[in-house]
Order: structure tokens, then sequence, then C-alpha cells
């Protein structure tokens, strides 16, 4: 029955996933801090998360959030070939369950 189909294809819109890209690690802030600028100069969003592993820092450097899949695929690989990186950004999906608002109080 199509009327199933657009109504749950109607929900997911709603609930939409948005799409980060983790750009590449680095081991200074100052290394990924620059990556972050070029990549903000291409007029994208990005920053950078410091994270801990075996007791040393690391600096993510990410690009997004993309609300589309495609355009972050596109956004990789254009990252990819124009800052000679190793290997193309990894996608990473932000549930939209993990986006939502604060609930609404309830009125007296």
């Amino acid at each position: 029955s199509g009327g199933t189909i657009s109504i749950a294809k109607t929900h997911a819109k709603a609930q939409k996933d948005r799409y980060q890209l983790l750009v590449i690690t680095y081991l200074t802030y100052d290394e990924a801090r620059a990556m972050k600028k070029r990549i903000r100069a291409k007029g994208l969003p990005s920053m950078v998360y410091r994270v801990k592993a075996k007791n040393k820092p690391y600096f993510l450097v990410k690009a997004g959030p993309f609300s589309d899949k495609k355009r972050a695929e596109e956004v990789a690989r254009r990252l990819k070939r124009e800052e000679h990186l190793g290997q193309t950004p990894k996608i990473v999906t932000l549930k939209a369950a993990t986006l939502k608002t604060q609930p609404r109080t309830s009125r007296p």
C-alpha cells in the first residue's frame, strides 16, 4: 500500500540523520588547528576534538555536520584530493535520536 510507504518516508525525513567527517588525527593541536582553518577557508564547518588514548592526547579534525550523506561523501573526496590526505575522511552518522531538542514542558 502506497500510503504506508509515504508515511514512513515522511517520518524518516522528520527524524533525519546527519553526517560528520572524521578528516584526520594529529598528535599536536597546532597541526589540527591549521587543518581546521584550511577546511573553514573552503567554506565548510570544522572543529578540533581532543581525545585521550593510551594516556596520550590526540587531536581529531572533523568537518560538518552535513544533512545529506551524498554531500558528506562529496566533501570527503574533495578534502582527500585537495589536502593530499592518505585516506578518504571517514563518514560518521549522527543519529537523529541524539539530535533531539529539549522536551517541551507541560502546560499547567
